[in-house]
């Protein structure tokens, strides 16, 4: 047939659900084909007609070029997806820092307290942090640049997934072309917005569809919406990711991380403290004295050939000094409180740094002191007051058994058994010491300091027999009932194994102070004016005494990143307690030499409160620091190595999850609307529709358009087809076909597609539910009049057009 025919415009009506000469669309599977509606004239034979579809060609089917249309419409959007998401995961695992978190013993407690940000603080901080994050070793701004690659190919892509859309929508197209009349269909302005849509390069196919839609009040025909809903959702997603990416890329920062090295085969440091196996071998102290009567610590070198006392000079007495005075090389006294406000001081390394973090057993002092001046003198008016002899009394009285006076420096049993020294009650010459700075200390059983301990004094002929008994073959030792009996009482004991440790301190002249600045009795100096610090008639002095109680404890702390993690305590046992006082019971020149300078420290004090707890603080350190020259280091428990110096990318999880996500859900959708395309569309009838659903079939259409000159022709098929009466009883085929009428003519313009007798699919009119073109109607029912040889005038006259 000549081509020239197709530009003939012609018109018939289709009416698949009274007339039983309508063809459906066939619902065969989808390489079986698609046949195009037929129209039957009324009192033709319908073997006639089926005769006749036999001379026709099934409209074009081409599975191929289908498969091949759907393969590039998820593969050109989804693999530059996928390939650049792989790429970044793979630039982020491949170098990754997992965070060791090294030994459980190190562990930071999680707090519950929560940080009150406002809204634009919260803002802030997820915007720039984002919460949790991953670690690697690469440069921020290289994986940043990476995610960026998909926003800028993603507004490529959009053409190609509505590519698939199209299927969808020229599927519902031949649909609707075949079945109904047509009302449903777009109009040519709807089919102009269509094509757009599915064309999915900009923004301005949606504004277009908004604007018509609320413009002209009408109803968007199908599959319009279904269109719109996929170029937004497509176009939505194509900003989505653009603006996570920049997310991401914002709170992907440079970092400084702390990577943590477990030490398994023991600690390799030494920064733990223990008694000295050599000093020590025995424990902290036992009676080895006098016999083994007297009960001496491991920390004094002693010697009980003396008839008057021991003789004790302390072990290691300058490491001590060194360590009393911050300047030894690996020793230093450190201290903990604990929530409670309980402060403990303990033996601590100097090598210890933030670069190793280990777990040590040392040994540690809590001291709380309380001043008691008020309590043990009697009179305001005293000291220095004459007693019934004349001589200047200097003592005081804490309670019955415990005694002493401001002069004695607390040595007890070593001074009172030498009468030709100072006293510890009464002293004769209080009046040539007066005005001399002096500082003493003694032991108490008990905290209440009613029994002093070392307070018997031995005569000479008691000594003499002590050491007699005990040291020398020739003379009957004591029983065991004597020996136990002055072993157990501390009053005859030099020192006494005990933890807690009580004791009190007593001082003379801190400060001092100048009489001559006193006006009316009152000095410009706040802790002169205190009422638990006394001031002497006699001499710039001042005297005071406070009630202290001190607890050695065995102590386990573990050291993270440069300081204390955890302090665990457990109470020594008593010989722990004889061993830190040793010093101090025995009055020995080093733990002097500490006592004036803890004294002098606390006498700048402003109150007698703050002067006992700067006091508490000194003994502690310095009962520590007199105990070093019997302690060796000890290996520490458990190490781990702490490199905190690894520059790294911080990735936070929180944006780049999201950003995978939706790029996976990219993805997914495409693959999951490529499935629906060859599965749910006849993609092997439907992809020629689908081509004329875009600019080029459009422009097709327009430059095929039936040419509406040959008013002849027209004219004939006019007359031809004209329609029959509503169907009767007689004539259930009547009402078949209208009046033809011209495209000027039409009302309601409505764009369908329909294929020929060639099988080539193209637009069609229909208005008023009359389809207006010559290939799908008029060109069948010529073409049966002429298989019969009854060609008619129309027949006669399309004839002689196409020759």
């Amino acid at each position: 047939m000549d081509s020239r025919f197709e530009k003939v415009g012609a018109t018939s009506q289709i009416n698949p659900v009274e007339s039983p000469y309508v063809e459906k669309i066939s619902s065969q599977p989808e390489k079986s084909g698609v046949t195009s509606n037929t129209t039957a004239v009324p009192g033709e034979d319908d073997t006639l007609i089926k005769d006749n579809e036999a001379a026709f060609a099934k409209p074009d089917r081409d599975l191929a070029k289908a498969v091949w249309t759907i393969v590039c419409g998820v593969a050109l959007p989804c693999i530059p997806v996928i390939v650049i998401s792989a790429v970044l995961i793979w630039f982020i695992l491949s170098k990754q820092v997992k965070t060791q978190r090294g030994w459980p013993d190190f562990y930071i407690q999680a707090t519950t307290a929560q940080r009150n940000l406002n809204v634009t603080e919260t803002i802030y901080d997820w915007r720039h942090m984002a919460g949790p994050a991953l670690f690697t070793q690469r440069n921020p701004s290289t994986i940043t640049t990476i995610a960026s690659w998909t926003s800028r190919v993603i507004p490529y892509l959009t053409s190609s997934i509505m590519a698939l859309v199209a299927f969808f929508a020229a599927r519902r197209i031949i649909v609707k072309s075949q079945r109904g009349e047509g009302v449903d269909l777009p109009s040519p302005q709807q089919l102009t917005l269509l094509i757009g849509l599915l064309g999915g390069n900009s923004l301005e196919p949606l504004k277009d569809t908004l604007l018509h839609r609320y413009q002209h009040k009408r109803k968007l025909a199908d599959p319009i919406p279904m269109a719109f809903t996929a170029l937004f959702m497509i176009t939505f997603l194509g900003l989505l990711i653009p603006l996570v990416d920049t997310w991401f890329g914002i709170a992907t920062t440079p970092a400084i991380i702390t990577q943590l090295y477990n030490i398994t085969s023991g600690g390799a440091s030494t920064f733990g403290r223990a008694l000295s196996s050599v000093q020590c071998p025995n424990g902290p102290g036992d009676f080895r004295a006098m016999g083994g009567v007297a009960w001496i610590s491991c920390n004094m070198h002693f010697d009980d050939q003396n008839p008057y006392g021991i003789d004790a000079t302390l072990v290691g007495p300058d490491e001590s000094a060194r360590t009393a005075l911050g300047y030894s090389a690996i020793t230093s006294i450190a201290n903990y409180t604990d929530k409670n406000g309980l402060t403990y001081h303990y033996l601590a390394d100097k090598r210890a740094d933030g670069k190793l973090d280990f777990k040590a057993h040392t040994f540690g002092i809590t001291t709380q002191c309380k001043p008691i001046t008020s309590h043990c003198v009697v009179s305001k008016n005293w000291p220095s007051v004459s007693d019934s002899t004349g001589l200047l009394n200097d003592k005081f009285e804490c309670s019955a058994g415990f005694q002493a006076n401001f002069t004695f420096p607390g040595a007890a049993q070593t001074l009172d058994a030498a009468y030709n020294m100072s006293g510890d009650v009464t002293n004769p010459g209080a009046d040539g010491l007066e005005g001399r700075p002096s500082i003493g200390l003694a032991f108490s059983t008990n905290a209440d300091l009613t029994n002093r301990v070392g307070k018997q004094v031995y005569s000479i002929s008691d000594l003499t027999l002590l050491v007699t008994n005990n040291l020398t073959s020739n003379e009957t030792p004591l029983t065991p009932a004597q020996m136990s009996a002055l072993q157990n009482n501390p009053d005859t004991q030099f020192l006494h194994a005990q933890n807690p440790l009580n004791f009190a301190t007593w001082a003379t002249g801190y400060p001092t102070y100048d009489t001559t600045l006193v006006q009316n009795g009152v000095i410009d100096n706040p802790l002169l004016n205190d009422t638990e610090i006394y001031r002497g008639s006699v001499g710039g002095n001042t005297k005071w005494i406070v009630q202290c109680s001190a607890t050695v404890y065995n102590v386990t702390y573990a050291w993270a990143n440069g300081s204390v993690h955890s302090f665990d305590v457990e109470v020594s046992n008593p010989e722990m307690g004889g061993f830190m006082s040793a010093p101090f019971g025995f009055h020995l020149d080093p733990a002097a030499n500490v006592l004036a300078s803890i004294a002098s420290l606390a006498a700048l004090q402003n109150t007698s409160k703050d002067l006992a707890d700067v006091f508490a603080n000194g003994w502690a350190n310095a009962a520590l620091a007199l105990s070093v020259g019997t302690m060796d280091p000890q290996a520490n428990v458990i190490e781990q190595v702490r490199n905190s110096t690894i520059a790294v990318a911080r990735v936070p999880i929180a944006p780049l999850s999201l950003l995978l996500g939706l790029k996976l859900l990219y993805v997914v959708a495409v693959i999951l609307l490529a499935l629906g395309a060859y599965c749910f569309t006849h993609p092997a009838e439907t992809e020629v529709v689908k081509t004329q659903l875009s600019a080029k079939g459009l422009a097709a259409a327009h430059f095929d358009a039936p040419d509406m000159l040959q008013s002849n022709v027209v004219r004939e098929l006019g007359q031809r087809l004209q329609p029959a009466e509503s169907p009767t009883e007689e004539d259930p085929r009547g009402g078949g076909l209208k009046r033809a009428v011209t495209l000027a003519e039409m009302e309601d313009k409505r764009i369908g597609v329909v294929a020929d007798a060639n099988g080539a699919w193209g637009f069609a009119v229909v208005a008023n539910g009359v389809w207006n073109g010559i290939k799908p109607i008029a060109t069948d029912i010529i073409g049966m009049e002429a298989s019969q040889g009854n060609l008619g005038t129309a027949g006669q006259l399309m004839t002689a057009w196409k020759k």
